[in-house]
């Protein structure tokens, strides 16, 4: 099965993810976000960034089948969200357009969902906020 990876951008100034991204070659697709010139507030932050002699960190978030990239890149930025990160995605991501995957490939999904490391990880987490 061929896959592909979802990333996220750390501010290596504060430790923060500030976008989440997917790609199929991860130092190419690094290489690009740092060269990157157009005027957005991802570019931006990349920019203050570099300005200061450092860079931003790219860290994999999940490795996931290359025909559903789409729904986990759109799960990845609500999720974050959720978190109260302040991501620069403009979009919700998948601008390649997503179709809601039925039957065998959605029954697929949801298991993996129920089964990833970060959807355990932020169950724990609620379980210990309610704990207080």
């Amino acid at each position: 099965m061929e896959t592909t990876f979802i990333y996220e951008l750390e501010d290596s100034r504060n430790g923060l993810p500030f976008y989440i991204g997917k790609a199929d070659d991860l130092n190419k697709r690094f290489r690009e976000h740092l060269r990157d010139n157009c005027w957005t507030d991802k570019v931006n932050v990349i920019q203050t960034i570099l300005d200061i002699g450092l860079k931003p960190i790219l860290n994999v978030v999940d490795e996931v089948p290359k025909y559903e990239w789409q729904f986990w890149e759109m799960h990845y930025i609500s999720l974050y969200k959720s978190w109260n990160f302040k991501l620069t995605n403009k979009t919700e991501g998948s601008e390649g357009g997503f179709i809601d995957p039925t039957g065998e490939t959605g029954r697929k999904i949801s298991i993996a969902l129920l089964n990833s490391k970060i959807f355990q990880e932020s169950i724990r987490s609620e379980e210990r906020r309610k704990k207080g």
